[in-house]
């Protein structure tokens, strides 16, 4: 397949730009809840920031959907334009949402765990990054397949690490509405991993359709 075969979408279009766009503040709202969780201060300052980065990304979103409906021809399922946008979106949703809830409990403490899949999601958003850039920038599948196969390695550690982090939790905690609030707060993160992997699915959809 070749770079003239395969475009991600019409330059005029600017899809790739906006799709781009997002995954930036994605990046950036994921080192922003790592900070807040690592650096537990200042949290009426992170979490508007974070806010504000969510409601960037909802703009975005509805530009893309926007302009699928005005675009006569895309070179791929407008379908898989719309599922990208969305998932991409519901990934901030749950970053915001997880930094909130914090705020919302009055955590006193963020647990170790909170920073484990605060990083994780660090890491699963560069590579959401690196997917955009590659499918826009197409040389060969391995080059879009490689940052979902990543992704994916990164959501089973999630998963490792929320199973963890609950059974510390069951163990040293005895405020049962502690356990609620961090239960809650650990659902929110591993989502977020589980919807990193939602992008990567739809990106290794993208590659199959368009080989």
């Amino acid at each position: 397949m070749g770079i003239s075969k395969f475009r991600f979408l019409p330059s005029e279009e600017n899809f790739f730009e906006l799709f781009d766009e997002i995954a930036e503040i994605l990046v950036n709202a994921a080192v922003c809840l790592h900070d807040l969780i690592v650096n537990y201060q200042d949290i009426d300052t992170k979490t508007k920031a974070l806010r504000k980065m969510e409601k960037q990304v909802d703009k975005i979103t509805d530009d893309i959907c926007q302009r699928i409906y005005i675009s006569f021809v895309t070179p791929i399922d407008r379908e898989d334009i719309h599922a990208l946008a969305a998932r991409m979106d519901d990934v901030l949703d749950y970053i915001e949402a997880s930094a909130d809830r914090m705020k919302l409990y009055g955590i006193d403490k963020p647990r170790k765990e909170a920073e484990e899949l605060a990083q994780v999601l660090v890491e699963s958003t560069k590579l959401i990054q690196a997917g955009i850039f590659a499918l826009n920038n197409y040389r060969d599948i391995e080059t879009v397949l490689n940052p979902c196969i990543e992704i994916n390695k990164l959501e089973n550690q999630a998963d490792q690490i929320q199973r963890r982090a609950l059974a510390r939790l069951f163990k040293e905690e005895a405020d049962p509405l502690e356990i609620a609030k961090w239960q809650e707060i650990f659902s929110r993160l591993e989502t977020a991993t589980d919807r990193c992997e939602d992008v990567a699915n739809i990106f290794e959809s993208i590659v199959v359709k368009n080989a």
